[in-house]
């Protein structure tokens, strides 16, 4: 850790997908995290987005996609105005980093759109420039329900909070 306290360090060599725990005393509550370790050029889909972009085959969603969650045990969420805790809706994905292919399956929500969303297509992590690339889906637009048509969202990230 470093003397100020906000960064840690591993050692080199760690193999990627080792997992790490992580635990800091504080005067409250001890903070603690796991961590999995990825490959130096290695792109991870866990974390949170901001939709940059969509572009569609149809009308555009009139709302962006403020946040697109992905967490390790492979649960998503999609929440196109944030306020504290509020999700529009959620579930579980499958995503196939060889062949980029990726399936929402929704679960629940308090905002699910009723019909008009493709929830499968590609999905492209650009370790370059921290995007990430999704193509052929509907992801509905918070206000009413999509024509099935195909979009290419381009979303910034992942932060990791």
């Amino acid at each position: 850790m470093t003397p100020d306290g906000t960064r840690v360090t591993f050692a080199p060599d760690l193999p990627a997908g080792t997992t790490v725990a992580i635990e800091a005393r504080t005067p409250g509550e001890p903070a603690r995290a796991t961590v999995i370790i990825a490959g130096r050029n290695e792109a991870l889909l866990v974390g949170r987005y901001s939709e940059v972009e969509a572009t569609c085959d149809g009308p555009s969603p009139r709302q962006p996609v403020q946040e697109l969650r992905f967490t390790r045990d492979g649960h998503f969420s999609l929440t196109w105005q944030p306020f504290e805790r509020y999700v529009d809706y959620w579930g579980d994905y499958v995503h196939d980093p060889e062949t980029g292919r990726m399936t929402l399956t929704v679960t629940g929500g308090n905002r699910v759109p009723d019909s008009g969303t493709r929830l499968s297509g590609t999905a492209e992590l650009r370790s370059d420039d921290h995007r990430l690339i999704m193509d052929g889906f509907y992801l509905g637009d918070g206000e009413s329900n999509g024509s099935g048509q195909s979009c290419r969202y381009v979303f910034a990230g992942p932060s990791l909070q």
